[in-house]
């Protein structure tokens, strides 16, 4: 009896054993499953040797070589546009253009495009310079056609002058280039541009201005046209009138005052431009060490309408200005 009681339990044990021994082997069997899974899922791929050589060429990429390609073709425009030899940088974009279509890494599309960047920059002091040039010669050639078309004749030096001598080399002119000269930074050059740009819209209202026989004290339309261009239709404005030889005022496009003056000689012209006035000085005699018969041709010299006053008493009472480029002060504008 014993010896039947004990072998069904011994079974019985043994087969408990085995079974918990199932379920522990397979519990472990599972963890290090999901370890394995896990550490797997969190490691880079596993590139071949080929792979790692050819990675992928993202969007991002790609955008920049396309905006950086379009950057250089605007910037070629420009050049050609204002009468610049393009040939070297045409080749260079055809180039590298090719070179970024036909890259099979990114490594190789990186470097083409480190290039492409280069260019672009290496181009943009000549384009700009370019630009500049090309209104200078603009203005110098509007400048030289007006003045053979209308001239002065002074009969005290017998000597012809061309009007408009204000924006020819020793006016104007000579500023403008001055400015291109100095200039260090695309800042610069944008600015040299504008102010050139400035210098032909001014040249073009004193034109225009020729024809309106409206009497100088009265307002006139190129003074209106001109202020709205610079968008100076609510403050305080000056006009001075290189050809007439006046002054008007106006405030808020409105005119509340002009005068006759005196501006440059042609050895020593009045610079055209937007200005800005500094200061005044009411009351003011000027005075030379030269007679007063031959002052007062000398001030005539500078144009047929000061010339009919035939007197240089009436500059005495008009206030002398001084100008600036403080833009905070009243603006005027000289053409």
């Amino acid at each position: 009896m014993k010896k039947q009681l004990i072998l069904p339990h011994k079974r019985i044990i043994g087969r408990w054993q085995f079974s918990l021994l199932a379920i522990f082997t397979l519990c472990m069997m599972i963890v290090l499953s999901a370890c394995s899974t896990q550490k797997t899922t969190s490691s880079p791929p596993n590139y071949s040797s080929a792979s790692l050589n050819m990675p992928v060429i993202d969007v991002s990429l790609k955008s920049q070589g396309n905006m950086q390609l379009e950057t250089f073709q605007q910037w070629i425009t420009l050049v050609k546009q204002n009468g610049g030899d393009t040939t070297t940088y045409q080749q260079q974009y055809d180039t590298d253009q090719l070179a970024l279509q036909n890259a099979k890494t990114r490594q190789a599309y990186t470097t083409t495009l480190n290039t492409l960047v280069t260019q672009v920059d290496a181009i943009k002091f000549p384009a700009m310079k370019t630009e500049d040039l090309n209104l200078q010669h603009k203005l110098q050639q509007q400048v030289q056609r007006w003045g053979k078309q209308h001239t002065f004749y002074n009969s005290y030096d017998n000597t012809t002058y061309p009007l408009g001598y204000e924006y020819d080399d020793k006016g104007i002119g000579g500023w403008a280039q001055d400015d291109l000269n100095s200039a260090q930074t695309l800042a610069d050059y944008q600015q040299a541009i504008e102010n050139v740009q400035m210098y032909l819209s001014n040249f073009q209202a004193m034109t225009d201005n020729t024809h309106d026989q409206t009497a100088y004290n009265l307002p006139h339309k190129s003074d209106l046209e001109l202020m709205k261009h610079y968008n100076k239709l609510k403050g305080k404005v000056v006009v001075v009138s290189l050809e007439e030889q006046a002054m008007r005022v106006y405030d808020k496009g409105k005119l509340v005052n002009a005068f006759l003056v005196t501006t440059g000689r042609p050895d020593r012209p009045s610079i055209p431009g937007v200005w800005w006035i500094e200061g005044k000085q009411a009351h003011t005699v000027f005075k030379a060490g030269i007679s007063f018969h031959r002052k007062v041709r000398m001030v005539a010299s500078t144009s047929q309408k000061a010339m009919q006053a035939g007197s240089l008493t009436m500059y005495k009472s008009t206030p002398a200005l001084s100008f600036t480029k403080d833009s905070s002060a009243p603006t005027a504008l000289r053409r």
